[in-house]
C-alpha cells in the first residue's frame, strides 16, 4: 500500500469514518459479484475515484505492483487448475486449460485486483492521524466490552502502515546490492534465491531500527498509558460525505443483488 499524499480533494476532505466505511462495503459487494463484465468495469470507476483524488492512474498502480506477480499466479493456478472444458491441453504436464479456469481465473484476478486498488487509494488519501481518530470512533462501542479502542486502532494503523516501509527498505537493499555488482535477474534459480537470502537479513536489520524509532517516539508521547488522548482537530459528518455514503450504500446494494 501507498504513503499518505498530501492533497486538497474531495476524497481527502472526506471523514476517515466514511471512507472505512466504504471500504469495508466496498470489498465484500466485490467477491459477491461473480458476472466478469460488471468486475471489468471496477477498475475503470477506481480510476476516477483516483482522478477525484487527485491521483494518477500510474502512480495508484505503481504502488501495487508487488501484488502483480501474486495476482498472476492466482488467475493462472485457476486457469490450469479449474476442472472444465479443455481448449488447450499440455499432454506433458499432465494439465489443461479449461474455459471455467480462464473464467474463474479472471474473475478473481479482477476482484482481487479491485480490493488492492481500492485498499491502495484509501491509504494514500487517509492519513495516519485520520485513519487511527476514524477507526477508534468506528470501533468506540466494543469500549462496554472492555476492549482498549484507542490502541486496537493504532495498532491496526501501525500494520497497514508498516507495508509501505517494509517496500521502500527492500528496494533500498536491493539497490545498494545491485550497486555492489549483484544482479537478481540473472543466473540460475539457486543463484537468485541466495541473492534474495542475502537481502532478507539487513532488510530485517533496518526493520528492526526503524522498530525502534518508532517505540521510543511513542514512549516519549505517552502511548502505552491509561490516560486519555484527545484530538488536535475534530472530524465530523458532512454533506459530502452523505453522498459518499449514499453512492456506496447504492453501488454495493447492486452487485449484491443484482450481480
Amino acid at each position: 500500500m501507498g504513503q499518505y499524499i498530501p492533497v486538497d480533494s474531495f476524497i481527502h476532505r472526506l471523514d476517515p469514518r466514511t471512507k472505512i466505511i466504504a471500504l469495508l462495503a466496498f470489498i465484500p459487494a466485490i467477491f459477491s459479484s461473480s458476472d466478469v463484465y460488471v468486475l471489468m468495469f471496477l477498475p475503470a470507476l477506481l480510476f476516477f475515484v483516483a482522478s477525484l483524488a487527485s491521483l494518477s492512474v500510474f502512480f495508484v498502480l505503481r504502488g501495487i505492483r508487488f501484488f502483480f506477480w501474486l495476482l498472476l499466479f492466482t488467475a493462472l493456478f485457476h486457469l490450469f487448475f479449474t476442472p472444465g472444458d479443455s481448449f488447450y491441453p499440455f499432454p506433458i504436464l499432465g494439465i489443461d486449460m479449461s474455459r471455467q479456469g480462464a473464467v474463474t481465473g479472471l474473475r478473481v484476478f479482477l476482484q482481487l485486483f479491485s480490493v488492492i486498488v481500492a485498499a491502495n487509494i484509501f491509504t494514500l488519501t487517509t492519513s495516519p492521524r485520520d485513519m487511527v481518530r476514524g477507526l477508534e470512533q468506528l470501533l468506540s462501542p466494543l469500549k462496554f466490552f472492555g476492549l482498549k479502542t484507542a490502541e486496537a486502532a493504532l495498532m491496526i494503523t501501525l500494520v497497514i502502515r508498516f507495508i509501505p516501509v517494509l517496500r521502500d527498505e527492500l528496494l533500498k537493499v536491493m539497490k545498494s546490492q545491485q550497486a555492489r555488482g549483484v544482479v537478481f535477474s540473472e543466473g540460475s534459480l539457486v543463484i537468485r534465491a541466495k541473492n534474495l537470502v542475502a537481502v532478507i537479513g539487513p532488510v530485517f536489520c533496518r526493520i528492526f531500527d526503524r522498530t525502534e524509532t518508532l517505540v521510543l517516539a511513542m514512549t516519549s508521547r505517552a502511548y502505552g498509558s491509561d490516560v486519555e488522548r484527545g484530538a488536535y482537530e475534530k472530524k465530523s459528518f458532512k454533506g459530502r460525505d452523505a453522498l459518499a455514503f449514499s453512492l456506496v450504500i447504492v453501488f454495493a446494494y447492486t452487485l449484491f443483488v443484482k450481480y
